[in-house]
Parts: structure tokens; sequence; C-alpha cells
């Protein structure tokens, strides 16, 4: 039957979901942001905005780890 989903057809949409989301999902979290800000990736030119945005501003990450006296990226002993 053309357009029936079954059993196979859900099984890749899982397996997409947890190779693609999964780990923006873990991006987002390590920088400070929540998690669920991976949507940003799904929608056409709002993901090319986010992309600049996250490149360019300082992370939460960065902030709390500035206003704990932590110097990031730590500068190089010689």
């Amino acid at each position: 039957m053309v357009g029936a989903i079954g059993p196979t057809e859900i099984l890749f949409i899982l397996m997409i979901v947890l190779i693609y989301v999964w780990p923006f999902w873990k991006i987002f979290k390590k920088a400070g942001y929540p998690g669920w800000y991976f949507i940003v990736v799904f929608i056409p030119g709002v993901n090319f905005i986010a992309l600049f945005y996250f490149a360019f501003t300082e992370w939460p990450v960065h902030k709390a780890l500035k206003e704990a006296g932590i110097e990031f990226p730590p500068k190089k002993s010689q």
C-alpha cells in the first residue's frame, strides 16, 4: 500500500532522531543553553542565523566561568 507507514519506516525515523537530534541536544546542554534549542536546526533560514549566533556570542557556560574567576580558554604556560 502506498503511503502507509510501517515498522521499517518508524525504525528509520527513530534512528535519524537518535543520530541527528541527540548530538545537538548534548551540544546545546554543554554550552549552557536548554537542550530543546536543537529545534532551530530544523527551521530553514533560522538554522543559518542560529549558527552565527551560537558561534559569535558568549555562551552561558563561559559567562559562569568568568563570574567564577576562571579564565577560558586558559593561557598556555611556557
